[in-house]
């Protein structure tokens, strides 16, 4: 193809750009070598602050875990339950999206339906077993 000067990439180049040209590729194949990606991924864990083992204090962890990541997941997850299961109106005028599987007409104002939570109270038993151990452990220095 570089031989056609229709795709040729490097007709427009003086000899000295040429050299500037194929020294930056050169350096951009150089640059993919596995044994450097593979030393800029230790540079990279190594910067990366680890809790240490003995200052961490297991149980308060646990709890913001579940304050933070586990219960807001699970609320979502609800929702997204209560929704999917809920009969689909229009917003528009209240009738079903789709008036050919609807025999029967969905109340305007129906209410949403009940889906068990069943998660919730684990979650409380699991966050009081917790602060349980909390107050017990005192942090490790």
């Amino acid at each position: 193809l570089i031989q056609d000067p229709e795709f040729d990439i490097f007709t427009g180049l003086d000899k000295d750009q040429y050299k500037e040209f194929r020294q930056l590729v050169i350096d951009m194949v150089l640059c993919t070598d596995m044994s450097l990606h593979f030393q800029q991924i230790k540079n990279m864990k190594s910067m990366i602050a680890m809790p240490e083992k003995n200052t961490v204090v297991v149980p308060q962890s646990q709890i913001g875990f579940i304050d933070f990541i586990v219960e807001p997941s699970f609320q979502v997850l609800g929702d997204m339950i209560e929704r999917i299961v809920s009969p689909k109106t229009n917003p528009a005028d209240g009738s079903p999206e789709d008036e050919t599987k609807a025999d029967a007409k969905v109340p305007e104002k129906s209410e949403p339906p009940n889906v068990p939570r069943p998660w919730v109270n684990c979650f409380k038993e699991n966050k009081e077993a917790w602060a349980t151990l909390a107050s017990e452990t005192k942090p490790r220095s």
